[in-house]
């Protein structure tokens, strides 16, 4: 069970299978264009952007606009580029965090685990159950795979290799098989067949001491873990979406650098178990008055992800789940909960005019910011007509707390704790709540205002001009 998760189960799928749908999504992106890259606007110089492999960097040196990189192709072509930013996402022997000077922290000694991928004939009642098995010292971790296959991850000691300093070549798959039968007694564990796969991890739970320099170069993910339940993953595939979108709004002269030192504070995470299923996670509140407001939708956790909810969009009762309405897009979000409307209307038309009457100098509002409506009203009371145009631009964001005989939904300001006056709440482009803010037009756009400027948006928040 994954407690207040979206999906209340967990389900076991392999790295090559998530990396598989990367690729599918980048291949469709790549389609959309004509061809796997990505042209330039002609307002922009003209240059393309590919994707290389087989290339190997020789050296690097960054200043405060710009980083050089020299490039080794397969052929031994050298080639330098100058570029705004370098990732290193090159795993636990980096070689961008070598050129950087930064160590790893955390634990002193590894953890070494034997893993094998194998068709076991067993009488263990768990054996297409994610299960551990503790025998003493040692820990033995079952995950069911396609195809029949189970993998067994086996805590292996230095006993092991003759209690000499571990030396993984030693350990053979035969190895792990016998260790794996042990911690198994009294139950039988038979290897039929050949593994069709197995290694020795050893690896163990490390910080860098730095993510970034001079805000061009970063390190990710800068951290190692424990191979089980793709906790390394994981993790990455968290931190590298907060890199992504903070690029974009740097590169689109949205946000000032600055905005890339929040990476310090959304690498600062504890608690692995919570960050198995991502639903533990919780990042602090960048700025004091931040929480003022949390008490308007006290289950609604600033610095967590918005909690699974089921409502229905006004138009035609379609039921969505929440987070199918908060796409990562690279636009802030704001949840409107309008609260009674017999009350409220007025404060909510008020709410529109003042979004749309000001401008935060940064781009256009509808770039930076979408807007979802949520409506305390039944379903067949609720038209388009109740809710304002100045807030609202397009039908599908009108939704409703309401009912839907197949998919529940319902009781949306209830399960979240809000009351009939309503709020607003921010949710950040990675989907977690930023901060709550009252259903007030004029003390909404500037608390936006001073938010987005505490993460480094050069806000200058002025009337638009009437014609």
């Amino acid at each position: 069970m994954v407690m207040g998760g979206r999906y209340p189960f967990g389900i076991m799928v392999n790295q090559a299978i998530v990396e598989g749908v990367f690729r599918e999504a980048m291949c469709d992106v790549g389609r959309q264009h004509g061809e796997m890259a990505y042209e330039y606007p002609s307002s922009s110089s003209p240059r393309q952007v590919r994707v290389e492999q087989d290339v190997s960097p020789i050296w690097m040196n960054y200043e405060d606009d710009y980083v050089n990189v020299q490039l080794r192709d397969s052929t031994g072509n050298l080639e330098v580029v100058r570029a705004k930013y370098v990732v290193g996402c090159d795993g636990a022997h980096s070689w961008v965090r070598s050129q950087l000077g930064y160590t790893m922290e955390g634990d002193h000694s590894n953890a070494v685990w034997g893993v094998i991928d194998t068709v076991p004939t067993t009488d263990f009642p768990d054996i297409r159950n994610h299960a551990w098995i503790n025998a003493g010292q040692r820990k033995c971790q079952i995950i069911p795979r396609e195809n029949g296959l189970v993998r067994f991850y086996v805590q292996l000691l230095e006993a092991d290799t003759g209690g000499e300093r571990f030396d993984r070549s030693k350990i053979t798959a035969r190895d792990i098989e016998e260790i794996a039968q042990q911690i198994f007694k009294p139950y039988k564990l038979e290897f039929p067949q050949r593994p069709q796969w197995s290694t020795v991890y050893v690896v163990g739970q490390r910080l860098a001491t730095k993510y970034s320099a001079s805000r061009r170069v970063f390190l990710f993910p800068g951290h190692t873990h424990s191979p089980h339940a793709g906790q390394g993953m994981n993790a990455a595939i968290g931190d590298s979406h907060n890199l992504a979108w903070q690029l974009v709004h740097a590169l689109r002269g949205w946000a000032k650098p600055h905005l890339l030192d929040m990476l310090r504070l959304l690498k600062a995470f504890a608690g692995f178990i919570a960050r198995d299923s991502g639903t533990g996670i919780r990042y602090s509140a960048t700025m004091k008055q931040g929480v003022a407001f949390q008490s308007l939708a006290p289950r609604i956790i600033i610095g967590q992800r918005v909690p699974p909810q089921v409502i229905l969009r006004m138009a035609d009762s379609r039921p969505f789940e929440i987070h199918d309405v908060l796409p990562s897009d690279s636009r802030f979000k704001l949840l409107v909960f309008g609260g009674d409307m017999s009350h409220n209307r007025q404060a909510v038309i008020q709410l529109g005019r003042s979004l749309t009457c000001h401008e935060f100098g940064i781009g256009k509002m509808h770039d930076l910011f979408g807007v979802v409506y949520i409506a305390k009203l039944g379903k067949n009371c609720a038209t388009m007509l109740d809710v304002p145009a100045s807030l609202v631009w397009h039908w599908s964001c009108a939704f409703v707390d309401a009912i839907n005989a197949r998919d529940g939904g319902g009781q949306a300001y209830q399960s979240y704790g809000i009351s009939n006056d309503g709020c607003v709440v921010l949710v950040r482009p990675d989907g977690y709540v930023g901060t709550i803010l009252p259903l007030d037009g004029e003390k909404l756009v500037g608390c936006l205002a001073s938010y987005l400027c505490s993460l480094g948006y050069p806000v200058s928040l002025r009337r638009r001009a009437r014609l």
